[in-house]
């Protein structure tokens, strides 16, 4: 029987797996925005990634709470793991919320800001908000992938100048970064 792992030793191996999945995806879409593979892979290989656990409690009256209100995520990747599959996730779509419908065992991936800027808008980042649910808990762990801090970031090269019109300036995230600090 191979021996029990640490809490710690559990979030460890699920980021380490989260982060290989999350440069899966960027490889998907550097193909899909016909982006240089290794521009793509130097940019987030040494990302920063963090994690959230949600714990959402029931409510009596869900219209009068808020579980997350409304945003786009600042990364360039969000990795979702709904526990119970409880509906509470909304995206915005044509100025109406969606209810996402928890699938089991399933991953969703939101875009986020960073990814929006990169790829000048072409896939656009989602604006989403968690609700609570009347009768039932709602549990969720979300990882939140981004560039390497010291990234200029702005367009891809080849998705500024005709077709394209530039949206987004560059700039350094190590310089927003700090502002935040």
């Amino acid at each position: 029987m191979p021996p029990k792992l640490s809490f710690r030793e559990k979030t460890e191996l699920y980021c380490h797996e989260m982060k290989v999945l999350a440069m899966l995806i960027l490889g998907s879409l550097a193909r899909a925005l016909k982006v240089d593979a290794v521009m793509m892979w130097e940019m987030f290989e040494d990302g920063v990634p963090s994690i959230r656990m949600n714990y959402y409690l029931p409510c009596p009256e869900p219209s009068k709470a808020i579980g997350f209100s409304p945003h786009s995520d600042a990364d360039a990747l969000t990795i979702l793991y709904q526990f119970n599959y409880t509906d509470g996730l909304q995206i915005r779509k044509d100025g109406i919320w969606m209810p996402i419908r928890p699938i089991p065992n399933a991953l969703i991936v939101n875009k986020g800001d960073i990814m929006e800027i990169f790829n000048n808008g072409i896939y656009r980042n989602i604006e989403h908000r968690a609700t609570v649910n009347s009768t039932k808990e709602r549990l969720s762990v979300a990882t939140f992938y981004s560039c390497r801090l010291d990234t200029d970031l702005g367009p891809a090269p080849n998705l500024v100048g005709l077709p394209f019109f530039r949206l987004f300036q560059s700039s350094s995230t190590s310089r927003t970064s700090s502002l935040r600090g």
